[in-house]
């Protein structure tokens, strides 16, 4: 195996990484869309969110061990559109690191 065959195929395994990782924060996202009933735009958002999702699963669906050019410039593409995709859907809903308990005062 060549040095450039090797270097597409790493490339093409940190692009899947990269939509996985996206793919999961926005159903994650989507999950906690569909659960905000409070939010009268909640259908809206849900939609985007769904739509982002399906068109991802449409595009994974090519021969993953190989992925075309084509099909690699199309999920980076994805990738672009959807980088700010769950904070403009849901932007109170942002991770937020745990903080460590607090040592509890000194009597």
């Amino acid at each position: 195996m060549t040095t450039e065959a090797k270097k597409t195929i790493k490339h093409g395994q940190e692009l899947l990484a990269r939509v996985s990782a996206r793919k999961t924060e926005i159903e994650l996202t989507l999950a906690l869309v569909q659960a905000d009933t409070m939010s009268g735009q909640s259908a809206q958002r849900a939609k985007a969110l769904e739509e982002a999702l399906t068109s991802v699963e449409s595009l994974l669906a090519c021969d993953l061990d190989e992925l075309p050019g084509m099909a690699a410039g199309q999920l980076s593409r994805w990738l672009e559109s959807t980088k700010n995709l769950p904070a403009t859907v849901l932007p109170h809903a942002t991770p937020q690191r745990e903080k460590a308990p607090a040592d509890p005062p000194n009597p």
